[in-house]
């Protein structure tokens, strides 16, 4: 079978060195139900798809400059990607997809870069500003900022995508035989790799994600998003824009989403404390207990009366404090006796934080091995 397609920079230095990495990366995309060609050229931006490409500043490493963050969430180190080969590095590239491009409109080039620079804002008008100068977010990439207004858009960012792609499309495709592809593509012998959803769409795209282990770490990587992009939303002085998150949580994790006016606007009533809406949620963004939904009174308050308790807690587990409150939080990792968590409804200044207490601060910890094993089952 023959592969086409755009003449994006580095993508025929790559196919040279590695046969069968252009019909892999369409593999890729024909699973996330994603365009290879845009896939393509957030690489061509990001590591011109050089697999040991590394940003020296921030520690952003690979074909599409994984952050050391995201690369521990999805089950790896920037260490081990920078000495992986193109190929071994798109289970990676796969799986992030897989939950930060949920909103991505295949047909948009510009949701694909927004999905790696900002996903939480991925589908937003071109002209929605997310950052000024004195935000963090403005003052490391204000070359973006290509007109010098001191604001940077979602246009700013999108253009330099939708830039490279209308260069390429000027350009003859480029044509690949997958003749080596199984060969090829085999995953990395040392680092977890998803296996590929079906075809037919029956299962889910994370249901085969390498075991155990990878799934907590994509409780963990749903978890860091979210802290990423609420954090952002406060810089930005978006108030609404995480009452708006407050709310997706609670209709996903609810038997019962919230009503809305005539007009499609959400009436919010919710309740005010929502940190085990999150957890729940983030547990759903990685495809576990999708069927279980918050329970409110007697005799189950909640979802954790479906879990067991556990003394040695693991990433994607359920820390739970029961006094002065009742509280929850995703665990991330655990250091001897300290226990590291990132916790929803925080506050106003700081909606979900990273959290570090010793084992005892904790009334007790939820295995979610449970739900694991009806996923893996």
């Amino acid at each position: 079978m023959t592969i086409e397609l755009l003449d994006l920079p580095g993508l025929t230095h790559r196919e040279a060195l590695e046969p069968g990495f252009a019909a892999a990366l369409a593999g890729v995309a024909s699973r996330l139900g994603l365009d290879p060609n845009y896939i393509g050229a957030v690489m061509s931006l990001e590591s011109q798809f050089d697999p040991h490409a590394v940003n020296h500043s921030g520690g952003a490493t690979g074909l599409i400059q994984f952050m050391p963050a995201t690369a521990v969430a999805l089950g790896t180190t920037t260490t081990a990607l920078a000495g992986m080969s193109a190929i071994e590095q798109l289970p990676f590239v796969e799986q992030f997809y897989a939950h930060a491009g949920k909103a991505i409109r295949p047909a948009v080039p510009g949701d694909y870069y927004m999905a790696t620079f900002l996903p939480a804002y991925v589908g937003k008008e071109p002209s929605f500003v997310l950052a000024r100068p004195g935000d963090p977010v403005y003052d490391q990439n204000k070359a973006l900022d290509t007109n010098h207004d001191g604001t940077l858009t979602v246009s700013d960012v999108t253009q330099r995508i939708e830039n490279a792609v209308a260069a390429a499309r000027t350009r003859p495709l480029l044509t690949f035989e997958d003749a080596k592809k199984k060969s090829a593509a085999a995953p990395p012998p040392s680092s977890p790799s998803p296996a590929p959803a079906s075809p037919s769409g029956s299962s889910s795209p994370l249901s085969g994600l390498g075991g155990a282990a990878n799934l907590r770490n994509l409780v963990v990587f749903a978890a860091s998003c979210h802290l990423e992009n609420v954090q952002l939303m406060v810089q930005n002085g978006d108030p609404s824009a995480v009452a708006e998150f407050v709310a997706t949580l609670w209709d996903d994790v609810l038997e019962h989403a919230s009503p809305r006016t005539a007009s499609g606007t959400r009436i919010l009533k919710y309740p005010p404390d929502w940190c085990g809406a999150f957890a729940l949620h983030c547990l759903h963004e990685a495809e576990l207990a999708k069927s279980v939904k918050w329970a409110f009174g007697p005799p189950h308050y909640g979802f954790l009366y479906r879990l067991h308790t556990t003394t040695t807690p693991e990433p994607g587990d359920i820390a739970y404090l029961d006094k002065p409150w009742q509280h929850h939080a995703i665990v991330t990792d655990v250091e001897g006796d300290t226990v590291h968590t990132i916790d929803g409804n925080q506050g106003p200044k700081a909606p979900i934080k990273t959290h570090a207490a010793p084992l005892h601060h904790w009334t007790a910890f939820y295995s979610i091995l449970p739900f694991i094993t009806e996923v893996m089952a």
